[in-house]
């Protein structure tokens, strides 16, 4: 729901656990997008911008 909302792409996403004492407010996931375009341009938005969770 993340990525939909924020960049209007469906993807395949999985938090990853930095450690078992990590900060629940930040992380990484691994996102598998449908295609080469839409993953290149959610690599253009990232860069240009930040993605936070309101």
């Amino acid at each position: 729901d993340l990525v939909w909302h924020a960049l209007k792409e469906k993807v395949e996403a999985r938090m990853i656990e930095l450690s078992p004492t990590s900060n629940t407010y930040y992380g990484r996931a691994l996102v598998i997008f449908r295609s080469k375009d839409a993953a290149e341009n959610a690599i253009s938005e990232l860069t240009s911008r930040c993605l936070v969770l309101e």
